[in-house]
């Protein structure tokens, strides 16, 4: 049993893959929004959703699609709730501030994740079981996690398509500044600057490139950014 928290573009399709898919024989979701939940199930992420966590305490591996910020909360209430032998990853962007706060009843079964993977669109309308094939997924294990916790997760993210990656969550914030963070930082400050231009129509094929990328979630980004500020 996998269940998803987070029922927007990338636990969405993380369902929907699993769906089509013989990894687990039922996937429950959950998320606090009730327009996300009945979105997930018009759109075939999930066929069936929690009204709080503790209804699917039964399940075997916890995926977190949630915001950065929110990913604390959450492991606190899973602390409480959740099977002894229960694994449990996440898929935010930054990595360092949550290992560093993950509860110590869930240290040795957490495993840091981020999926490399994703597209313009917010919210399970969105979400395609296509969406990690031949994506990496970084993991970042610590020298506390159990190594079979590391080996479900592997299997989760192979089952979804994608590559198993590992590395330290510093290693991964470093990079994801670099090839994510500061290129979304530039595309936006980008079209903030393009408001002071008197015939923005000269702009050309670089400037959609390059500014490609401005059009994503601004308060998820928003959150990212503050989260990643120490590498920054």
């Amino acid at each position: 049993i996998v269940a998803i928290v987070g029922l927007g573009l990338i636990g969405g399709s993380v369902g929907q893959a699993l769906a089509s898919s013989g990894f687990v024989k039922r996937v429950i979701g959950y998320d606090r929004n009730p327009d996300a939940c009945a979105e997930a199930i018009k759109q075939g992420c999930v066929r069936e959703v929690a009204d709080c966590l503790e209804d699917a305490r039964e399940a075997n591996l916890w995926l977190l699609a949630v915001p950065p910020s929110e990913v604390h909360g959450v492991l606190r209430e899973l602390a409480d709730v959740i099977k002894m032998s229960a694994v449990v990853t996440d898929c935010a962007s930054v990595k360092s501030a949550i290992v560093a706060g993950v509860p110590e009843a869930l240290e040795t079964r957490f495993v840091g994740g981020h999926p490399i993977a994703g597209n313009a669109g917010q919210g399970a309308k969105f979400a395609s079981p296509d969406l990690f094939d031949e994506a990496v997924w970084v993991l970042t294990p610590t020298p506390r996690t159990n190594p079979d916790a590391v080996l479900t997760v592997e299997e989760l993210v192979r089952d979804l398509g994608a590559t198993p990656v590992s590395m330290t969550p510093e290693e991964h914030d470093r990079h994801a500044a670099v090839l994510s963070h500061l290129p979304h930082l530039l595309a936006s400050a980008l079209i903030l600057q393009s408001e002071f231009l008197t015939f923005p129509n000269m702009a050309g094929g670089s400037w959609r490139d390059i500014t490609r990328v401005a059009g994503s979630n601004p308060r998820l980004y928003a959150d990212i950014l503050i989260q990643n500020a120490p590498v920054l």
